[in-house]
């Protein structure tokens, strides 16, 4: 019960300091209004997007979608709360996925993942993803 009670108050703790930062209220409903404006991030790059974001990406998860070759991603997961243990990675949501126009390079995003502290978007992280091609915007809760 214990345990539960602690994960409840980091949560909440971690969502509402970092929303509250930027300026952000709700970050889900902040989120769903991104995605309502998506028609104006199709087709650009990422850079744009991000430029525009009232909230700071703290945390990213490469995501490779062609099981037959490993070397693409084909989108990316993004969060605006970095959870400090792998156990705690539902405290990331709700996730921004991008899936690119073009898969990137999924080789050298695992490798900016391990040496950013497993996920955390580092200014490596954010020149990797400045200029790929946005497809798609979806929220994962």
């Amino acid at each position: 019960m214990k345990k539960v009670l602690l994960i409840l108050v980091v949560f909440f703790a971690c969502k509402s300091t970092i929303s509250r930062a930027q300026g952000v209220p709700d970050t889900l409903q902040y989120l769903k209004k991104v995605v309502q404006n998506k028609s104006q991030y199709i087709g650009q790059p990422f850079s744009k997007l991000l430029k525009d974001l009232e909230i700071n990406i703290l945390y990213f998860s490469p995501d490779g979608g062609i099981w037959h070759d490993r070397s693409k991603e084909t989108s990316t997961s993004f969060s605006f709360c970095f959870p400090t243990r792998a156990e705690d990675i539902n405290l990331a949501y709700p996730f921004l996925k991008i899936i690119w126009k073009d898969p990137l390079n999924a080789m050298q995003s695992g490798s900016i993942y391990d040496q950013s502290d497993r996920g955390r978007f580092s200014s490596e992280a954010i020149l990797f993803y400045l200029s790929g091609i946005i497809e798609d915007i979806k929220i994962l809760e």
